[in-house]
């Protein structure tokens, strides 16, 4: 990310505050080489070694203070408007910071259900209450999980532009893939065709790459996060479902996509496979149609779900799609999920314009698992593509 991104996602930050009427945010961390706090890499690019803060406010301050060591760092960064050293702890400075600008309330960074609202760990939480004992400030601490959660899914034109790029390598390593696999192959060879060329181009894969590229071939592979298998081999007749994503420039991108392995003589799949793709591909155009701004996350889950279970095949057991951003799950307000106590306020989280989601569901079938994923972009007057859809089986050819 650019310093200029750094610099409107921090100044977001303060529209943000203002919105909830919440009139500032504390950020304290230490060590976060060790111990990152996962809103931070939203906001700036440099590490704190000593236990520093941050004070974001709802009328566009932006205070930092750390120790001598590190104060020069936040300094260069050119981000804050005011930066405060300390000689040996922040309890010379902190405390005294926050009586001048007196905050009635201090969102921190801790969520029961969000991690990417939990980054203030439970020592620095008990050192703030320490430090800023017979203070009235403990008691106007509050969560920033909303606020945390706006940030994420609020993408700005500048990450839009990253996020397409990402985009577009992952649909030029599919490409690839599709014009090297063939039968007889494993799963983790496969996975080796993404995975050399996620190497060759410098980047990373969007998560961890021992299970990205997650592989599906075939009836007999393993379910769920398993990673690719040794001894699972495509063969003619199997569907080949592959989620696939990389990282390029702090950004992700998160797709599945379906081949099928001809039959000799085979010139198309069978309608075994046809019948349940299209009741995927179906599922998913009706989720899409259902997407638009100030529209609750559950109901375009329902809309995907119902057309799903109304064409006779059993309901995904997880969300229908997730914030995609810095990271393949990346947190936010709204989400595309069902009314579940393990989904909780996302799903009556309303969906805002520049939010990017996925859409994604898949069937169990005699020849595999049958699954896509697409992108898509919530804009102003309902909701775009953020990369073509998939829209027919990928064909293997048979090698007779």
């Amino acid at each position: 990310m650019t310093h200029t991104l750094y610099r409107q996602k921090l100044e977001q930050a303060g529209r943000i505050l203002g919105e909830l009427g919440i009139d500032a945010w504390l950020i304290y961390v230490r060590e976060t080489a060790l111990n990152p706090d996962p809103v931070t890499e939203l906001l700036w690019d440099f590490a704190a070694i000593w236990p520093a803060a941050f004070v974001i406010t709802a009328d566009g301050r932006r205070i930092a203070t750390g120790v001598v060591h590190d104060a020069p760092t936040f300094e260069a960064s050119g981000l804050f408007t005011e930066v405060r050293p300390f000689e040996k702890v922040p309890d010379e400075t902190l405390p005294a910071l926050l009586q001048r600008l007196d905050p009635q309330n201090i969102a921190l960074n801790y969520s029961l259900g969000e991690v990417a609202a939990d980054g203030l760990s439970h020592g620095l939480f008990l050192n703030l209450q320490r430090m800023l004992a017979g203070t009235p400030y403990p008691q106007r601490f509050t969560s920033a999980e909303t606020l945390i959660g706006l940030l994420r899914q609020r993408k700005l034109p500048e990450e839009l532009a990253l996020l397409k790029e990402a985009a577009r390598t992952a649909g030029e390593i599919l490409d690839r893939f599709s014009a090297a696999v063939h039968t007889g192959m494993s799963e983790t060879e496969m996975a080796e065709l993404f995975l050399g060329q996620v190497r060759a181009r410098g980047i990373e894969t969007s998560w961890d790459a021992g299970h990205c590229p997650n592989m599906n071939a075939g009836p007999h592979t393993g379910r769920g996060h398993l990673g690719p298998l040794p001894e699972v081999t495509l063969q003619p007749g199997d569907v080949l479902n592959v989620d696939f994503g990389v990282k390029q420039n702090g950004f992700c991108s998160d797709q599945q996509r379906v081949w099928y392995a001809l039959r000799p003589g085979e010139t198309e799949p069978p309608e075994s496979v046809m019948a349940p793709f299209r009741a995927v591909a179906g599922a998913i155009q009706a989720g899409f149609a259902a997407l638009r701004p100030g529209v609750e996350g559950w109901r375009v889950d329902a809309a995907a779900r119902d057309f799903l279970t109304a064409a006779g095949y059993p309901e995904y057991l997880h969300a229908l799609g997730h914030n995609v951003g810095r990271y393949a799950h990346d947190g936010g307000v709204a989400m595309l999920c069902p009314r579940w106590p393990s989904y909780g306020e996302r799903a009556y989280g309303r969906l805002e314009p520049g939010q990017l989601l996925t859409i994604e569901l898949g069937v169990w079938t005699e020849h595999g698992y049958i699954g896509l994923e697409e992108e898509a972009l919530v804009t102003a007057s309902g909701a775009e593509w953020f990369w073509p859809p998939q829209t027919e089986p990928i064909l293997i050819a048979s090698r007779q």
